[in-house]
């Protein structure tokens, strides 16, 4: 089951990417609050099971005006924009569940909630 549940087929303005605060390499607990959307290291990607069970690995590069603006919404939480098609690497037009996984320089792997 999903951790979330968001329509299929319509444009998501803010899709959570992280399901805890990006948190520091160095101390472990300090919350990442300033990460930007090109920051050094950013290795983001769209992880994705259709109902029919196929998986697939995409990777995103987000933007500050574009498809897939990345925001930081508080406390090392950050949510990216999904089109509903036309986006360069992944939208939101299939049914089925998916979550975001990633790293950056100086903040510890993470991974988003399945929606």
């Amino acid at each position: 089951m999903p951790e979330m549940w968001m329509d299929v087929d319509v444009a998501l303005a803010e899709v959570p990417v992280n399901i805890l605060p990006l948190i520091d390499d160095t101390d472990f607990k300090a919350r990442e609050v300033s990460i930007a959307y090109n920051a050094a290291g950013m290795d983001l990607v769209w992880n994705f099971v259709t109902t029919a069970g196929a998986f697939t690995q995409t990777a995103v590069t987000p933007t500050t005006a574009g498809v897939y603006d990345w925001t930081h919404q508080g406390d090392g939480m950050y949510t990216i924009e999904i089109p509903a098609s036309a986006g360069g690497s992944i939208n939101n037009d299939a049914e089925g569940f998916g979550w975001f996984s990633g790293f950056v320089t100086g903040v510890l792997p993470w991974r988003g909630p399945v929606i």
